[in-house]
Formats: structure tokens, C-alpha cells, sequence
């Protein structure tokens, strides 16, 4: 019994020495208010603590063998939980397809001429993306010939496709599609990339517009833009004119590397399903999805509620039309830029599973939305009247999703993404369109 007294003293030592080192370095070192994370760890060390001098005060009263039994119930249960949470996480957390790379321009981007696995949401089979010369999705991207009417798309993971393979991606199937109404000849190049917005877009055509020649540029608004705009060009750097130069992915790359509780937060978010549910259920109720506090962790790798509050019939954050004028003001850069070099510019705007019927989406849905949740088109009018105000073309594809009949599901059931179906049917009406569009102009 004195060697398992000496086990408890030395837990106690050890659970002072870290707590007094976790508020240290949250206060004294980083100056920075303890957070509803830190706040957790210290609440559970405080009460190991009261634990240990509980036990050991136990065991001079002649309960040694009560509280032996306690202390490996206590480690049976902790565990279990362990044993629960890793296993939850392999079961309910979608693993990460592929890493991008930080970048000092356009924050993050895919490399050139890579091999990326990528895993279907539903099977669980794997696959191939391949990257080109430029670093985007599809082959690589060549000096433009005579009579090729070139498309580019811009957009993010909806674009790029995440969760199908590279000949499912509806940019390759558009490309098809135009090439057989024999009226000319195109191609169409794929410049999606993971969790950009129209702020990263207009930077990727300002930086690619001059070596692709367009003829045309789609720029494709999703759902998640407008937070996600919101925390890009809190980051971002500007000149004396007020234009948008570049959004440093560095400084959030270089501050994960050095940060143990970021390493730490990320890796629980990743693999731990439980642990990680408790932190997103403790930081809405302590106030985390204020959209001011937010970050480019919060905005574009959780799960957060806040992320399609703007598509539900809700109160909206006090934030929404700065957020609004944010992505509007990107928008109209890029035109100007499409402008300049003498290229058609078309926005392009479609929904998530949500927002199409009842039987979309399902439950993935539920990790971002209540289950009572009512729909609000809000976004798609406020873009459809910023167009029409500012001689955009707007191509809407929330009726063609609304109104398909067909028997195969469009969105993949946890994964947000467009399934096959759901890339197929976003090409015929995107080409439906253009090959009116391109008439209007002949």
C-alpha cells in the first residue's frame, strides 16, 4: 500500500506541476485570456488533484483497499472512453483527403504534378487525383491553339471535387458536353481548390488570367464563401488603393508548427470523436461561434453551425452584410480583371443537399444545421440582384437541383459533395446555359 500511496503523491506532484504549467504559458508567456479549451484541462486537473489528496487521506484511514479499487475502476474507465473516442473517430470523422500547401500569395494551393489519394465518402474506396503543371485538378494546361474556346472554372471543393474520381469532376464532363453540340471547339480547365472564395479566386486569375487566355472565366460562389471570405480578408494585405495583394497562408502554417495546443487541437478534431463533439458543444455554448472570433481554422475545417447559417431561416450573424459586401466586392474585381483582358465572366451559384429537398445530405447535414432548420434562398437573391445591378451573368443552378427526378442521389450521405450524379447534372445545366449564353452573343 506505501508503493501505491507513493503512486498517488507523485499524480498529484505531476498534476500540479501541469496545471501550473498550462496557465503559465496561457498567461504569463502568450498574455492571452484562457479559453473555454484551456479553461477544460485545468477544471479536470484541479479535480485529479482533489482526487489524489481525497485518496491518500483515504488510505491512512485504513480504506486502502476501496480506494484501490476506485483508482483502477477510474483507469478502466478512462480507458474505455479512449478505447471509444479513437474508434468513433475511424468510424464518423471523414479522414482528410490530401494536404495542401501554405502559400504567401493565395494562402493554400494543391502542387504541381502530385498523386493525392482521395477516399469515397460512402464506400470508403479509394482513389487518384492528379494534379497538372499549374497545380489544379485534370490534365496539364498547354499554350491555347486557334479556334479553342477556352473555359475556365474557378471555384472550391465543390469544383474540384471532392469525393470522385478525376473523370467525374463536372468541368471534364462540361468540356464534353459543349464539344458535342459541334458549334465549337473547347476546352475547359479546372481551377478549383479546397476552401477557396471569390477573394482567393480573383488572386488565382490575377496571377494565372495573363498565361490561361481565357475566353470565358465561371466563377462558381458556394455556400460556405461567405464566412469563409470573412476570414480570409481579415488576413489579408492590401495596398494604398484598397485592392486585395495577397492572403499569407504562413503565418497560420508557421503558428501550427510551434503551437502544441494547436497540434493538439487539430489532432483531437481529427481522430477523436467524442472529445471532439464535447469542445464544439462547450464552444458554442461559451460564446466560439462569434463570427468576429472566428478564424481560418474555425471557418474552413470544423463543422460549424455557423458556417450555412445565412441559408436557413434564422437570425443572422450582426456581421452578414459586411460579410455580404466582402464577396460582392471580390466578385466584382474579378470582372473588372475578366474586363481588362477581354474575357466573358459568368457567377455561377448552387446549392448544398439542404437546400434541394429532404432527402439529400442525410445525416451529414445534421452537423451543420438543427434538425428543424427552415430553408432561406436569401443568398442566391441577394446574388441574383447584385448581378443584375452590376451586368453580371448569373447562372443559378438551384432549379436544375431542385427539379431532377432522377433515382440517384446527388450528395454523398456525411460528405457534403456532389456525388457523380451530382456532377453530371451540374454540367448539362451549366452547358445548357452557356450554349444560350454563347448564342445570345453570336
Amino acid at each position: 500500500m506505501r508503493k501505491f500511496k507513493l503512486f498517488i503523491y507523485t499524480g498529484l506532484a505531476l498534476t500540479i506541476i501541469l496545471l501550473g504549467v498550462l496557465l503559465g504559458w496561457k498567461v504569463l508567456i502568450q498574455e492571452e485570456t484562457p479559453g473555454f479549451f484551456i479553461i477544460g484541462i485545468s477544471v479536470l486537473l484541479v479535480i485529479s488533484a482533489v482526487f489524489c489528496v481525497i485518496s491518500a487521506a483515504a488510505i491512512d484511514r485504513g480504506h486502502g483497499r476501496l480506494i484501490t479499487r476506485l483508482w483502477m475502476s477510474l483507469f478502466a474507465l478512462v480507458f474505455f472512453y479512449f478505447l471509444a473516442d479513437c474508434v468513433g473517430g475511424l468510424i464518423f470523422i471523414r479522414p482528410i483527403p490530401f494536404h495542401n500547401f501554405p502559400d504567401e500569395y493565395l494562402h493554400h494551393k494543391m502542387s504541381p504534378r502530385m498523386r493525392y489519394v482521395l477516399h469515397d465518402p460512402d464506400s470508403g474506396a479509394e482513389f487518384e487525383m492528379v494534379t497538372n503543371n499549374l497545380g489544379f485538378r485534370g490534365g496539364d494546361v498547354l499554350e491555347k491553339n486557334p479556334g479553342i474556346y477556352r473555359i475556365v472554372i474557378t471555384g472550391d471543393s465543390f469544383t474540384m471535387g471532392d469525393g470522385i474520381s478525376d473523370a467525374d469532376a463536372f468541368p471534364l464532363h462540361l468540356e464534353r458536353l459543349l464539344n458535342e453540340s459541334g458549334s465549337r471547339n473547347h476546352e475547359v480547365i479546372n481551377c478549383g481548390v479546397v476552401s477557396y472564395t471569390p477573394l482567393l479566386e480573383y488572386l488565382l486569375l490575377k496571377k494565372y488570367i495573363g498565361l490561361l487566355k481565357p475566353d470565358m472565366v465561371i466563377l462558381g460562389f458556394d455556400m460556405s464563401d461567405l464566412l469563409q471570405e470573412y476570414v480570409y480578408r481579415k488576413i489579408a494585405s492590401t495596398d494604398e488603393s484598397g485592392d486585395v495583394t495577397a492572403v499569407d497562408g504562413y503565418t497560420e502554417y508557421d503558428k501550427r508548427k510551434s503551437s502544441l495546443y494547436l497540434k493538439s487541437l487539430i489532432w483531437i478534431r481529427q481522430n477523436m470523436f467524442i472529445t471532439s463533439s464535447i469542445i464544439e458543444i462547450l464552444g458554442r455554448r461559451s460564446g466560439n461561434d462569434e463570427s468576429a472570433d472566428f478564424d481560418v481554422v474555425d471557418a474552413v475545417e470544423r463543422e460549424n453551425s455557423m458556417l450555412l447559417l445565412h441559408t436557413l431561416d434564422a437570425p443572422q450573424l450582426k456581421e452578414s452584410a459586411e460579410m455580404y459586401r466582402m464577396a460582392e466586392d471580390s466578385i466584382q474585381r474579378a470582372k473588372r480583371l475578366c474586363d481588362v483582358h477581354g474575357c466573358k465572366f459568368i457567377l455561377s451559384v448552387y446549392p448544398w443537399g439542404h437546400q434541394v429537398n429532404e432527402r439529400e445530405w442525410l445525416p451529414g447535414r445534421y452537423d451543420y444545421i438543427p434538425r428543424d432548420a427552415r430553408i432561406s434562398d436569401r443568398t442566391v437573391g441577394e446574388l441574383e440582384r447584385f448581378a443584375h445591378q452590376n451586368g453580371i451573368v448569373f447562372f443559378n443552378a438551384f432549379p436544375a437541383f431542385r427539379g431532377y427526378t432522377g433515382g440517384e442521389r446527388l450528395y454523398f450521405s456525411r460528405n457534403p459533395h456532389w456525388t457523380p450524379a451530382g456532377q453530371r447534372l451540374m454540367a448539362k445545366s451549366l452547358a445548357g446555359f452557356i450554349e444560350e449564353d454563347l448564342k445570345k452573343g453570336d
